[in-house]
């Protein structure tokens, strides 16, 4: 037993590698038993089609060097098993590093591969068992796109009694659909966080495994993907486990300062920038409906002002209609042709709005010309050298296509100069029309494909950078190619992830909605029956820059969609999809729904100068002690606020709301035009206000 102790905590660790006691000085320790593993890693031979031999670190012969702060074990072959035998040995030394810094053990690793097989896992560290930090049900946050939480999870992770891959367990896989590369699980007065600080931002996913009858029982790990290519050598990167006092606000504070030199910025158009909200219409379905000609956009924008939208997002403009062809695109002549369309999206800007196009970054049609003449060298390939497929179907009243014909795409690999070249050549034709911007779409962090294309040259020539690497080179070329056609054109995509966002001028946002009514109330009240809520504020504060659209598919704005975009910075999102979109717009169906979202619209307008142009400061100013009640603050030079939002159906006692010291009320203002100088008792039910300090 090694014993690894500071001011802070106290670990210990066995000759297996494995976590065994973790407490803070003066508590008690955390954990109550010991993980299977302390490291596990998967070797695949590709040539031999032997792709699952796992090494475990009970199985190695270690060499252990150890002082009051440091270990290192090492290994100078690795032993695995490869399901005939368990004493197979492989030609791979590896060095695993603890250290114990302040509240927090770094992990690292060398490896020296000499075999011809990818370490394709490379799990590291494994930390538990643990129910909870000794401090009440635990909650686990994660930024799954702008934020998740979820509460009691190890109850939930006892219960499964399948015997297939992580069925006791909660994986989430970065870059996208996580957007960061961190987790924290949180109790009354701890938290217990696992960060990355990976770089390269190859692939990896956290994950936090229970077991059957584990009564809660959680073990909270970090796996690497494809880490070591066949004869290498790799440096991992550093992986921290923090045990603090505190909430999760301090990791992605963290996180948030160690990747920002890996953020360049650069200057949005004036447009984005004074941006509401993204009138989304999808012209022409899948299925082939002609929904809205593009003598209809002058009409589609007077219902973009009427629900406090501003800008008319374009998806399935094309011949071929949304999600079919890619990367085939064509102006439509059943839609009105190329002349129709130009003069049709100057008839909007001269109204003052603004129009985007779509393209598709990320899709290859198997349909299209270019799948079946250019697409074979680019595509992204799994470990057995086929193409991943996906699919999408926009099918509304046919039950055949919903059930026998969802749409196959194949995808590029992004780190191909040919469909870099492609996708930033299209955005010419796409501003040739006289739109204002254009939106790639999935770029923003959409699964991270590690991708065994020949010839692609990956970054490092790791299949697992296939992603990051390209997307990013990618990204960068799209934003700069948009600024060369002109200062004021804007590039805009998909997706939610803090590698990728630092790119394009605005988002179309992925599970950005509020969460199921009273969640994180009832959550709150009963942990012990567990539950899920956002958490928005985990991205938000990290990169308030970011300009986010809500995701609304549908024709009209909830009441709480509006309230959760306004006290979050949200842009506002609508969207007219399918033909009964069509029939409900023209004929009025949702005209409420409309004038609420526009009052709010138009409220947040009047307040610009600190909403818009303002930084989000998450609870910097004033803290809310009923979940119900959301107050979230905002900066801009010597101006501070306070969004308010009350999401219940009762009006709710602002008594529970808690200013920072050093601020007190200057003015409070409704969307119905009222200003009071003095907070009032209680704020109405499922309505907003904005607080103004001094």
């Amino acid at each position: 037993m090694y014993t690894l102790r500071n001011k802070f905590l106290e670990v210990k660790m066995d000759e297996a590698a494995r976590i065994v006691s973790l407490k803070r000085i003066g508590c008690e320790n955390i954990l109550t038993g010991t993980t299977g593993e302390g490291f596990r890693a998967v070797l695949a031979f590709v040539e031999k089609e032997r792709l699952e031999n796992v090494a475990v670190g009970s199985r190695q012969t270690w060499r252990i060097h150890a002082t009051k702060t440091r270990l290192e074990y090492v290994a100078d072959t690795l032993v695995y098993s490869d399901g005939l035998r368990d004493d197979n040995v492989a030609q791979c030394q590896v060095a695993l590093h603890v250290q114990l810094d302040g509240e927090q053990l770094v992990f690292s690793a060398e490896v020296e591969n000499g075999t011809t097989a990818y370490i394709t896992d490379f799990e590291f560290p494994r930390v538990g068992e643990l129910k909870d930090l000794g401090d009440g049900i635990p909650t686990l946050f994660v930024p799954i796109q702008s934020g998740r939480a979820f509460v009691n999870p190890g109850a939930a992770l006892s219960k499964s009694d399948s015997r297939e891959q992580f069925a006791n367990s909660m994986e989430f896989v970065y870059p996208g659909p996580i957007s960061m590369q961190w987790i924290a699980l949180c109790g009354k007065k701890f938290c217990l966080a696992l960060e990355a600080n990976d770089a390269t931002f190859a692939a990896c996913a956290f994950r936090v495994s229970g077991r059957l009858g584990g009564e809660g029982a959680m073990t909270l790990m970090y796996d690497r993907y494809v880490s070591v290519n066949p004869m290498s050598h790799a440096t991992l990167a550093p992986v921290k486990l923090k045990f603090y006092e505190g909430d999760w606000r301090r990791c992605a504070a963290e996180y948030a300062s160690w990747i920002r030199p890996y953020r360049p910025s650069h200057q949005r158009p004036q447009w984005v920038m004074d941006m509401q909200g993204y009138y989304l219409v999808i012209n022409k379905q899948q299925f082939g409906y002609d929904m809205w000609p593009y003598g209809t956009l002058p009409e589609l924008y007077q219902y973009a002002q009427e629900c406090g939208c501003d800008v008319l997002g374009l998806f399935g403009w094309y011949e071929s209609g949304h999600d079919n062809r890619y990367p085939d695109l064509k102006v439509s002549r059943t839609l009105g042709g190329a002349a129709a369309l130009k003069k049709n999206i100057r008839a909007v800007q001269a109204k003052g709005g603004h129009v985007t196009l779509y393209y598709q970054g990320h899709l290859i049609d198997p349909n299209s010309d270019f799948y079946k003449k250019e697409a074979a060298p680019i595509t992204l390939r799994t470990i057995w050298g086929q193409e991943y497929v996906e699919y999408y179907n926009k099918s509304h009243q046919s039950g055949f296509l919903a059930d026998f014909s969802h749409k196959r795409f194949s995808m590029a690999c992004p780190s191909t100069k040919k469909w870099r070249d492609l996708m930033v050549s299209r955005a010419d034709w796409l501003a040739s029309f006289g739109s204002d911007g254009m939106l790639y779409d999935q770029l923003g962090g959409i699964r991270p494909y590690v991708c065994f294309g020949k010839g692609h040259h990956h970054d490092g020539d790791s299949p697992a950078r296939a992603q990051s690497g390209g997307r990013r080179k990618l990204l960068h070329e799209l934003q700069t190619h948009s600024k060369e056609i002109s200062p004021e054109f804007g590039f805009a995509t998909e997706h939610i992830t803090d590698i990728y966002s630092t790119y394009p001028d605005f988002l179309h946002g992925i599970a950005a909605f509020p969460s199921s009514h009273n969640a994180e109330a009832n959550a709150t009240a009963h942990p012990e029956q567990g539950g899920e809520y956002m958490v928005p504020q985990m991205f938000r504060s990290c990169f308030p820059e970011v300009k986010i659209t809500i995701r609304n598919p549908r024709p009209y704005m909830n009441r709480r969609f509006v309230n959760f975009a306004f006290v979050h910075s949200f842009l506002l999102e609508q969207e007219l999809r399918y033909r009964s979109d069509v029939d409900d717009t023209r004929n009025g169906t949702f005209a409420a729904e409309h004038a609420y979202a526009k009052s709010i619209s138009d409220f947040r307008r009047q307040n610009w100068d600190i909403l818009g142009y303002g930084t989000y400061l998450d609870n910097a100013f004033a803290r809310s002690s009923m979940p119900s009640l959301v107050a979230v603050s905002y900066e801009a030079g010597d101006k501070r606020a306070v969004a308010l939002w009350n999401d219940s159906e009762k009006p709710v006692e602002l008594s529970c709301l808690k200013l920072s010291s050093g601020m007190a009320v200057a003015e409070i203002l409704t969307p119905d035009g009222k200003r009071a100088k003095r907070l009032p008792a209680r704020l109405a039910a499922e309505s907003v206000a904005l607080l103004l300090l001094k």
